[in-house]
């Protein structure tokens, strides 16, 4: 019969074929419990700007040269029908009731109360 070898006093081999084992089934537990959840993405810190609704085409001459497609320096109702606010207050512009807006009249909208 073979003598178990024998590292330092009271320490034998099987002992750490046994805590190797313990450690086999510690890392085996811990691999079947499935992974941690890690730490939660923290929000960004400058968050991108809230897109806001385009401002009300104001009177004036840049405004009234892109709306005067045939470039006549009048306004059609068909040429202001490209400006929704426009259309509602074309009829109270048209100071001379000629059915055309002129850069004039088109530049006093500024004075005139805005509809209800």
């Amino acid at each position: 019969m073979a003598t178990p070898t024998v590292y330092g006093p009271g320490r034998r081999r099987p002992l750490a074929a046994m805590l190797t084992c313990v450690s086999i089934v510690l890392a085996s537990a811990a691999f079947a419990a499935g992974p941690r959840p890690g730490p939660q993405e923290a929000p960004p810190r400058n968050p991108p700007p809230v897109s806001t609704p385009e401002p009300e085409r104001a009177p004036g001459p840049d405004a009234f040269t892109a709306l005067d497609r045939n470039a006549d320096g009048l306004l059609s109702r068909e040429e202001a029908a490209a400006d929704a606010a426009l259309v509602l207050r074309f009829d109270q512009a048209d100071r001379d009731d000629d059915g055309l807006l002129t850069a004039e009249e088109f530049a006093a909208m500024d004075d005139q109360p805005p509809l209800p």
